[in-house]
């Protein structure tokens, strides 16, 4: 578990490092990550996490669920996760982990979940 530095503008991770985080806003739905859906183009998607690592981002800002598309539900009906979106996300967390960064998860993205609630399986 991450804890705040003692006297000091940034965190600690579980090792004991120092670590700022340095974010990047992203979407699995946006073009850099929109690779993982189905595995279509899984080295852009790398390429890009590498290049976001390689000019200091630290931290995503991403989506458990990003409701834009009838396609990115985490569950649909309600109860029945969605293997692909299951998967996506195993694939994106796998890739963060390998460059260090690390995920500020949010578990809907409100804008669309508030515009396309009538399709929203909850």
């Amino acid at each position: 578990m991450d804890t705040v530095a003692p006297a000091a503008p940034y965190f600690l991770t579980e090792n004991g490092q120092p670590w700022t985080p340095i974010g990047q806003n992203d979407a699995i739905t946006w073009p850099d990550l929109a690779g993982l859906f189905q595995r279509r183009d899984l080295a852009a998607v790398e390429g890009h996490l590498a290049w976001l690592a390689a000019h200091g981002v630290t931290c995503l800002r991403l989506m458990l669920e990003y409701c834009q598309t009838d396609h990115r539900y985490l569950e649909r009906p309600v109860g029945r996760f969605q293997p692909h979106v299951v998967r996506l996300g195993d694939d994106l967390f796998a890739r963060c982990a390998k460059y260090g960064l690390r995920v500020l998860l949010m578990p809907f993205d409100t804008y669309w979940m508030g515009r396309r609630w009538r399709h929203h399986p909850y």
